[in-house]
């Protein structure tokens, strides 16, 4: 009989060694689960939660952008623009600083007729110009690579109008 209890004892490590193992497999299986579910949404690449749009009140702007990018890896903003918007053939688009600072700029298509620095405060950034034909409006994007890690703001508007501001995350 004396032999029972250390049996008995044994079977309880082993039942209690089994439950830690069963919890801990079924905790990597939710964690792997929810890395595909991310991956399938367009968190670390193209799906339905990838990109997003920002519209002005007078739908005289429409941004398009990823809301999830890698730092070192593309980044590409969609800039629509109304004909209602293009004063005396053209269209002049600010963008902000907070954005410049968390892209390193590749390309403008089409390419602005000038680029002019506003400096300092919450209006800092750059006024893009751009010529337009009379009746059209304008269709541009910005080529750019991830220059930042983690959440970052930035806005886009006409000069003249609220900015459209919206955030993105870059992720190592």
């Amino acid at each position: 009989m004396a032999d029972a209890a250390p049996l008995h004892e044994q079977e309880r490590e082993d039942s209690a060694t089994s439950d830690r193992e069963w919890r801990v497999q079924q905790v990597g299986r939710l964690v792997l689960a929810g890395v595909l579910l991310a991956a399938l949404a367009g968190v670390f690449g193209p799906g339905p939660l990838s990109w997003s749009s920002v519209t002005g009140d007078d739908d005289r702007l429409v941004v398009d952008y990823s809301r999830f990018a890698r730092a070192g890896g593309p980044v590409a903003l969609g800039l629509q623009v109304a004909p209602e918007a293009v004063q005396d053939g053209q269209v002049q688009l600010w963008v902000s600083n907070e954005l410049l600072e968390s892209l390193e700029v590749r390309q403008i298509t089409p390419e602005p007729d000038s680029q002019t620095v506003v400096a300092g405060g919450p209006g800092g950034g750059v006024v893009l110009v751009f010529s337009v034909e009379p009746g059209a409006g304008l269709g541009a994007r910005i080529d750019a690579t991830g220059d930042a890690i983690g959440f970052r703001e930035g806005a886009v508007g006409l000069v003249g109008d609220e900015p459209l501001s919206f955030g993105q995350l870059y992720y190592p």
